[in-house]
């Protein structure tokens, strides 16, 4: 007789061959700058962790963005050191325990040989290997939404009072990483309500327990964004705005910038904020009433345009169901030519959505085998495709289709042998479906998807920027420009390098054409008006600042860049109120408290001017040494003087 193995050995073991594998590959791609470079929610991601790490738990607003990720990686920013690498193996370490995760999930729908096969899959697709080469919450995210479904699973196997309460809180750090994950709740307790085998009174008590343990585990970011606004937001306050840019006029299924709005994460959140304010004609609105006023202005987009609206929906659907991993801040594709192994790897969302949909419909017509695993897949597909898509997006769903997919192949190979046709009819109909829906040939699917890499390039111009290679990252921003010549954002990066070569004629080339593609680009309007001004040419800069705020007065960056125009033109009253009204739109402008320090101090108003000294050298450090020797600061006493006073201040 054979013993069996402990339950423990395969997902131990699976656990420990996926780490291996991370690690070979995350020394693979160490050196190259593509996956180091901190791109958009990655940089603000690390830069959110730093200030936990330094104390601030608790911030100004509510939670923008999802807000588990961050804390975790200031913890292991704590116990590692800052930087890449650590953010990497913890992605390693965290992907290894989905492949656990994956095993079971798998297991539980089909047995321990549907579990491994499970496994293999998540170990064999180099989607998941890109998201741990890049600092960001994918791993995480994917993680406890599989260990959210596997716990959900089993409470629905075996239901007790425990089960469903830590499923519910599962759930509830998922959606700490992915808000959507919310609208699973109502589903599963209403499957529970009505589907679950137990006295209907026991039923009530278990839907209860699961919603419950979603609340407490939610509890203390909702604590948070009271403490730091006092208005309930549930989660993140961006669902208004994700609902907008997802289904409004400029909406075309992806990331898309809003008139006035730079969907980069430093910018977003108050850009919104001040468009928000500017339509809505209110000078204050915190974070929930930016939310409401957002979704409120989407649905009556929605509701007066039904026919668009439907066939949005319709596109947004389809790029869901396609092959085409859809890019947003970094590109699969682009990686792809960079880590040859990335190619080589056989399993791809596409192949998991043709297996895993055939795979779902074996397990008809199972109240909880067939039934939960489903009701999960299609509200997490409609939660994404309500709002926008991305290949992120769909990640946490892959896992579920991993472990179907494993279904299909052991349970379809075992009725093959059969002859059971019956039962494989449906599964087959919906292989054929599925592999229509996957492998269409979408219009905007590229036929040449390095017709699409000016982004990565873009990103790689940066990281050599931010490496003080400047004629590096020119050589990037061309071969961006050669493949799409219109991208605003890579004409201003290359205006940037050029200024700092001296290239000076070239870089106000540079932005001018920024600026003409993309008259909404204020970062475009400030830079080409703050050249002219520090090469004498202030009234064209002041015309620049001007021309900007006629498009949006309320644009800080127009009125900070304005007033330093005025300060040259010797215009000091005006050149106050301008940089007052800069700092009172974004109050982190350190370079528009400076200057209007200079202004007060060359008017005489002194206590007025060390105010705002003080808060520039709490936003920048390296404005005390500037401000020492800076003239227009003189009237405020000798350099040393300066010095101890901000140091001490």
């Amino acid at each position: 007789m054979t013993r069996r193995a402990p339950n423990f050995v395969y997902p131990l073991s699976l656990f420990l061959a996926s780490l291996a594998l991370r690690l070979a590959w995350l020394r693979l791609v160490a050196g190259d700058p593509y996956f180091s470079t901190l791109v958009i929610d990655a940089e603000s991601y690390h830069k959110k962790a730093l200030e936990v790490l330094s104390g601030h738990f608790i911030g100004p607003r509510a939670f923008y963005q999802d807000a588990l990720y961050p804390y975790i990686l200031a913890l292991a920013y704590h116990l590692f050191g800052t930087g890449i690498a650590t953010a990497r193996v913890l992605n390693a370490l965290l992907s290894a325990g989905t492949t656990a995760a994956i095993y079971g999930i798998g297991k539980d729908l089909g047995g321990r040989r549907a579990g491994v096969v499970a496994a293999l899959f998540h170990l064999s697709c180099g989607l998941f290997l890109f998201y741990d080469a890049i600092l960001g919450k994918e791993p995480l995210a994917v993680l406890l939404t599989s260990a959210a479904l596997l716990a959900a699973l089993r409470a629905a196997g075996r239901p007790s009072r425990l089960r469903f309460l830590g499923a519910g809180a599962l759930l509830g750090l998922a959606a700490l990483t992915r808000a959507n994950l919310l609208l699973f709740v109502p589903v599963f307790c209403g499957w529970a309500l009505l589907a679950l085998e137990r006295p209907r009174g026991l039923r009530a008590v278990f839907a209860a327990l699961y919603a419950a343990g979603f609340l407490a585990a939610v509890f203390p970011a909702t604590l948070h964004n009271y403490l730091a606004e006092g208005d309930f937001v549930l989660l993140t306050s961006q669902g208004g705005q994700n609902f907008y840019y997802g289904n409004g006029p400029e909406a075309a299924g992806t990331f898309q910038d809003p008139a006035r709005v730079r969907l980069i994460p430093e910018h977003e959140e108050e850009d919104f904020r001040r468009e928000a304010q500017r339509l809505s004609g209110r000078e204050e609105m915190n974070s929930g009433e930016v939310s409401r006023f957002w979704l409120g202005r989407g649905l009556d987009w929605v509701l007066s345009h039904p026919a668009a609206t439907l066939a949005l929906a319709a596109r947004k659907t389809a790029m869901f169901f396609s092959a085409l991993e859809i890019p947003d801040n970094y590109s699969f594709a682009f990686a792809e030519t960079r880590a040859p192994l990335l190619r080589f790897l056989f399993t791809s969302s596409g192949l998991l959505l043709i297996l895993g949909i055939p795979g779902l419909a074996l397990l008809f017509p199972g109240r909880r085998r067939f039934l939960v695993p489903v009701l999960f897949f299609v509200t997490y597909a409609a939660s994404v495709i309500a709002f926008h898509v991305a290949s992120r997006y769909r990640l946490p769903v892959l896992p579920l289709l991993c472990a179907s997919s494993a279904v299909l192949l052991t349970e379809g190979a075992s009725l093959a042998r059969a002859r059971n046709l019956r039962r494989l009819a449906p599964p087959l109909a919906a292989l054929v479906l599925a592999s229509c829906a996957v492998l269409y040939p979408y219009s905007f699917v590229p036929a040449d998807e390095s017709k699409t890499f000016d982004q990565p390039y873009n990103a790689l111009g940066t990281a050599a920027a931010e490496r003080g290679d400047q004629a590096g990252a020119i050589a990037w921003y061309e071969k961006a420009l050669a493949i799409n010549p219109n991208n605003a954002a890579v004409l201003l990066n290359r205006g940037e390098s050029l200024r700092k070569l001296g290239r000076a004629d070239e870089a106000e080339a540079s932005y001018r054409e920024a600026v003409r593609l993309s008259p909404d680009l204020s970062d475009a309007r400030y830079d080409l008006g703050m050249l002219l001004a520090t090469n004498g040419r202030a009234e064209a800069a002041l015309s620049v600042f001007d021309e900007a705020l006629a498009r949006n007065g309320r644009d800080p960056l127009a009125h900070a860049g304005r007033g330093y125009a005025l300060i040259l033109l010797s215009r000091l009253a005006e050149a106050r109120d301008a940089l007052a009204r800069a700092v009172s739109l974004d109050p982190s402008l350190a370079s528009a408290h400076y200057n209007l320090a200079c202004v007060l101090a060359r008017t005489g108003r002194s206590s007025e001017a060390w105010t705002e000294l003080a808060a520039a050298a709490r936003l920048d450090p390296a404005l005390p040494e500037k401000a020492a020797h800076d003239p227009d600061l003189a009237p405020l006493g000798p350099p040393d003087a300066i010095l101890s006073r901000l140091a001490g201040g």
